[in-house]
């Protein structure tokens, strides 16, 4: 039974009686304090109440409870005890808000001997889910208030506070960490608003309860490289990152690898899965709408470098970067060479013959008319890519054709050669 006893407040005390022989006397009671659903015990105490009845009135509508120990009122909640018939106790369990009045103890004498207390219930604070938030979704830009209201008795105070310690994202020269009201007004929001809030009630009455709000304010992707260029070395690892912002937070994924300006490639910027040799993360951050997504690509190879594209896509947009993967040694990345010359190459290097540098993987060899050459492209992300290509004259090739002298025409090399021929002098002799 938990009862907290107040000072006297407001309470109806009868005239005063003097202490004399035989004079039956009900000694000032005092008011009581009970938590809801707990027990009260009101104390009425007495000097000379011999054969005479105690009585327990209920202020409101003058009911009378009980007498002695007889209980009189058809709740049954309510019961007496005494001790040794002088202290008499008015006890009612599991006490409702409804009880909170005043209670009288009166001993039937001829001037009514009476002393009166004040039963206060309190109720501990409470933060019903109906009509309260329990997650808010905004979009960026929009105004948002935050709304918690709570009940008890008395009526409770209600605190804002954030879940992440960091100040409220209100309007104040000076950060704010609490606001009291039931309201919370943020105004404008922008993502970094996103986190969960807390409206703690308290009315001085244990135990002190508490709601959560959760705020998530959607927005369309934000991607930046960490880094937009990575070197490495062939045969090591390299990794590439990517910071994303999003919320919702959508699909995140690693494209390429494309070629560098200049270069042709046979499969321009497949999606990339991850593989023996390719791992692909999706790290969390502190805020929950931040994400670092990361590529490692486990012992390079040449097919390995070129442009990178990290994308991010949600219901409010796409959004991407790109991060080139270069050779450290400053080689060009991406071996392709024809099929045939490979063969040649592969041939004449075990015969040990042939000491010609390497040739321009990237330079296509012009085959005989109506023929085609075969790109290969060496081991890569599981396999061998090769790609059949119809040879086509290009627009050099064409003027390199009509610059070139017709058969049987001379050139100028030609020329400069019988300029080089000495002339044989003629020399005419006239007779005369």
């Amino acid at each position: 039974m938990a009862v907290v006893l107040g000072t006297a407040r407001g309470a109806l005390a009868s005239r005063g009686m003097e202490h004399s022989q035989g004079l039956v006397i009900v000694e000032k009671m005092e008011n009581v304090t009970a938590l809801a659903a707990r027990s009260a015990k009101i104390t009425c105490r007495t000097t000379n109440l011999a054969d005479r009845k105690v009585a327990w009135i209920r202020r409101t509508g003058a009911a009378v409870l009980a007498v002695h120990t007889t209980r009189i009122s058809p709740d049954t909640r309510i019961r007496v005890t005494h001790e040794n018939g002088r202290t008499w106790h008015l006890h009612i369990d599991s006490v409702r808000p409804a009880d909170q009045d005043w209670y009288t103890c009166q001993v039937n004498t001829p001037n009514v001997t009476q002393q009166h207390a004040f039963l206060e219930v309190t109720v501990p604070p409470d933060i019903s889910s109906d009509g309260n938030m329990s997650e808010v979704t905004a979009f960026e830009g929009e105004n948002v208030t935050l709304i918690c209201r709570a009940s008890g008795v008395p009526q409770p105070n209600v605190t804002w506070r954030r879940e992440d310690d960091l100040p409220l994202p209100v309007h104040s020269p000076t950060p704010v960490y609490t606001m009291g009201g039931s309201r919370l007004e943020l105004g404008v929001v922008r993502r970094h608003f996103s986190s969960d809030y807390y409206c703690i009630a308290s009315n001085g009455w244990p135990p002190a309860v508490s709601k959560r709000v959760q705020l998530r304010v959607n927005f369309a992707p934000e991607v930046r490289a960490a880094r937009r260029v990575v070197t490495a070395v062939r045969g090591q690892n390299a990794s590439l990152e990517c910071a994303v912002e999003a919320w919702p937070r959508g699909l995140c994924y690693w494209s390429g690898p494309q070629p560098a300006a200049g270069r042709w490639s046979p499969r321009p910027g497949a999606v990339l899965q991850g593989g023996d040799r390719l791992r692909i993360g999706l790290l969390a951050a502190a805020a929950h709408y931040r994400r670092r997504l990361v590529l490692t690509v486990h012992s390079v190879a040449g097919t390995d470098f070129g442009r990178y594209r990290c994308a991010c896509e949600n219901p409010l947009g796409e959004a991407h970067d790109t991060v080139e993967l270069r050779d450290q040694s400053g080689r060009r990345g991406g071996s392709f060479s024809s099929s045939s010359s490979s063969s040649s190459s592969s041939s004449g290097s075990s015969s040990g013959s042939s000491s010609r540098p390497p040739s321009d993987p990237y330079r296509r060899r012009r085959p005989e008319p109506g023929g085609s050459t075969t790109l290969s492209r060496g081991t890569g992300y599981g396999g061998t890519f090769q790609e059949r290509v119809p040879y086509s004259q290009t627009e050099d090739e064409s003027a390199a054709e009509e610059r070139r002298p017709a058969a049987g025409a001379p050139g100028i090399t030609s020329l400069l050669h019988l300029l080089a021929v000495p002339i044989l002098p003629v020399i005419l002799h006239c007779t005369t």
